[in-house]
C-alpha cells in the first residue's frame, strides 16, 4: 500500500490557475488599493482604509484557495481562522503571523481601533508576503498533472519499484483526489476522508517546491 510520501519521488510540475469570484479582480487589486491608501496621506482615515483593503486582498486569496481545494464540500465553521487551518491541512502556507494581524483587522472593524502608521505598514507587508508565498499554488493548481518519477536521484532505490509515471487528478472545487499509475489506482478519496488531506498536502508542497 502506497503512502503520501510516494509523491516526493515525482516531478510534480504544472497545473492551472484557480478561479476567483469576480472576473478580472485579483488579490493584488486590493493590495494595490491598500498601498495607494497608505501613501495618499498619513491620516487615520488612510490607515483604516489601507488595513481594510489589505484585509480584502488576504481574504480574497484565502477564499479562492479553500474553494479550489474543496472547502464547499466540507462541513465546517465558515470563519477565517478555520479556513486558514484548512489550508494548512492541505499543505498551503498558513503562518501564525497571519492570525496575529487578523486581530488588528478585527480591532479596526469591530472595536473602532485606529491603527498607527507602523501597524498599517506591517499589515500590508505581511499580506504581500502571504500573497507571494501562495502565488504558485494559485497559479499552478495541481488539478491535472502527469508526474514523472525522479529515478536519477542518488537516494532512489530501484527496489522500491515505483511507477515511472503517475497521474494526479484534483479537479478544482470538487473535493476529490485521484492518483493513478498505468495499471492501478494508487489513491482515490474525497474530502470526507482524513487521508485526502495527507495526500493533497504532499502534492501541494511538492508542486510548489
Amino acid at each position: 500500500m502506497h503512502t503520501p510520501a510516494l509523491i516526493g519521488w515525482y516531478n510534480v510540475v504544472g497545473g492551472s490557475p484557480i478561479s476567483y469570484p469576480t472576473k478580472g479582480v485579483w488579490p493584488s487589486t486590493y493590495l494595490d488599493f491598500a498601498k495607494v491608501d497608505f501613501e495618499e496621506a498619513k491620516t487615520q482615515r488612510c490607515f483604516v482604509n489601507a488595513v481594510s483593503n489589505a484585509k480584502r486582498a488576504l481574504h480574497y486569496q484565502v477564499d479562492a484557495l479553500v474553494t479550489a481545494l474543496g472547502w464547499t464540500h466540507l462541513k465546517a465553521r465558515n470563519d477565517f481562522p478555520t479556513k486558514l487551518n484548512f489550508l494548512g491541512s492541505c499543505g498551503v502556507l498558513s503562518p501564525t503571523i497571519i492570525k496575529r494581524i487578523n486581530k488588528l483587522r478585527n480591532s479596526v472593524e469591530h472595536d473602532y481601533y485606529m491603527p498607527n502608521e507602523d501597524e498599517t505598514l506591517e499589515y500590508i507587508e505581511i499580506v504581500e508576503l502571504y500573497l507571494g508565498a501562495t502565488h504558485y499554488t494559485a497559479t499552478y493548481f495541481p488539478d491535472w498533472i502527469d508526474a514523472e518519477l525522479i529515478s536519477d536521484d542518488e537516494e532512489y532505490d530501484p527496489a522500491m519499484n515505483l511507477p515511472d509515471e503517475i497521474q494526479i487528478r484534483l479537479p478544482e472545487g470538487a473535493g476529490k483526489l485521484t492518483v493513478c499509475a498505468k495499471n492501478e489506482v494508487i489513491f482515490d478519496a474525497g474530502i470526507d476522508n482524513a487521508r485526502y488531506f495527507e495526500w493533497v498536502a504532499e502534492i501541494v508542497k511538492q508542486n510548489a517546491s
